[in-house]
C-alpha cells in the first residue's frame, strides 16, 4: 500500500513550538519530513547552520519522522526540500505545517477529512489539480501581541481566549500529487512542475476547494522575544528580495536562478533599462 500522507515542516531552534507540532501529528500522517537548518540572512548567536536546542534529537525520537538538511539556505531550497522527498515516496497528498503551527484538535475531525481526501483521490474532476485549502489560524492573541512590542506599535485591547475567538483563513496547505510540483519564485507561489499541464503556465494552482475536518492553529507561544525579533528582521529582508529581486530576474531571465547568490546581492534593473539592454523584450 502506498503512502497517502506526508508531512512538510521547516524548522531551526524551535524545539518546543516543534514538539507541539509533531506530536499533534505523527499519529495523523505517515511521514513527517522536518527540514532543518538556519536561513542565509537569519541573525542569531548560534555559531552553526544547524539546530542545537534539542529540536533534531526530537525529530529523531518520532519512527515515522525523517530529517532532513538544509543548512545556510534561502526560503525556497528549504521548502524544496520536502518536495524531493515526496518526489521518491510519491505520496498521494503533502500537507505543509510549519513547526509554529498543529492540528488544533478540538475543532478536528479526522475522519471526515479522511473521507474528503480519498473523494479526491478517486474522482475524476480533480485530476488536474493540485492545491487544497486548509483552515489555518490567522488571529493569535499570542502573535498579535510580540509582533507589535517588536515593531513599536499598540497591541490589540481585547485578547481572544477561546475557540469561538479565533480568526480562521483557509490557506493552500494541502497539495495532492505533491511530486508534481515546484515552487515558482517566491516561497508562497508554485505550479505544476509537468509542462504539459495546464496548470505549468500558472503560479500556483487554483484551489478547487475547502477540504473539511481538519484545521491548523498557529501562534507564537513558544518562541522568544530574540527568535521573534531575529524572524522580523529575516522577514524585511525577505519580503524585498523575492517580490523585488527574484521577481525582476524571472523577468528578465524567464527562468528560476541556478544559484540564488548570484542575485542576492543583484541590483535589479527598471523594466525600461532591461528594454534598453535588450535584457527583455515588449510583450
Amino acid at each position: 500500500m502506498g503512502i497517502k500522507y506526508v508531512s512538510g515542516t521547516i524548522m531551526y531552534n524551535d524545539c518546543k513550538s516543534l514538539e507541539r507540532c509533531l506530536s499533534s501529528l505523527h499519529d495523523k500522517v505517515d511521514v513527517m519530513v522536518a527540514v532543518d537548518g538556519r536561513f542565509k540572512h537569519f541573525k542569531d548567536d548560534n555559531t552553526g547552520f544547524l539546530s542545537n536546542d534539542g529540536s533534531r534529537e526530537l525529530v529523531e525520537s518520532y519512527d515515522n519522522a525523517v530529517l532532513i538538511d538544509v543548512p545556510n539556505s534561502y526560503e525556497i531550497q528549504k521548502r524544496t526540500a520536502y518536495l524531493d522527498y515526496c518526489r521518491k515516496v510519491r505520496p498521494e497528498f503533502l500537507l505543509i505545517c510549519d513547526s509554529d503551527e498543529y492540528v488544533y484538535e478540538p475543532e478536528t475531525d479526522w475522519d471526515l477529512f479522511n473521507k474528503k481526501t480519498d473523494k479526491i483521490c478517486n474522482t475524476l474532476p480533480y485530476v488536474n489539480y493540485n492545491i487544497f485549502g486548509i483552515y489555518t489560524e490567522v488571529r493569535s492573541p499570542d502573535y498579535d501581541h510580540v509582533v507589535h512590542k517588536i515593531v513599536g506599535s499598540s497591541p490589540p485591547s481585547v485578547t481572544p481566549t477561546t475557540s469561538e475567538k479565533k480568526a480562521w483563513s483557509y490557506h493552500p496547505r494541502l497539495w495532492s500529487r505533491p511530486y508534481e510540483m515546484e515552487y515558482n519564485r517566491t516561497h508562497y507561489m508554485f505550479r505544476n512542475s509537468n509542462p504539459n499541464n495546464p496548470l505549468n503556465k500558472q503560479d500556483h494552482n487554483a484551489t478547487v476547494s475547502i477540504i473539511p475536518g481538519l484545521k491548523l492553529g498557529h501562534d507564537h507561544i513558544y518562541r522568544s522575544k530574540e527568535f521573534l525579533e531575529s524572524r522580523f528582521n529575516y522577514q524585511k529582508w525577505l519580503v524585498p528580495f523575492e517580490q523585488k529581486k527574484l521577481k525582476r530576474w524571472m523577468e528578465i531571465y524567464h527562468k528560476m536562478p541556478q544559484c540564488y547568490d548570484e542575485i542576492d546581492k543583484w541590483i535589479a534593473p527598471s523594466p525600461e533599462e532591461a528594454i534598453r539592454l535588450k535584457m527583455v523584450t515588449i510583450r
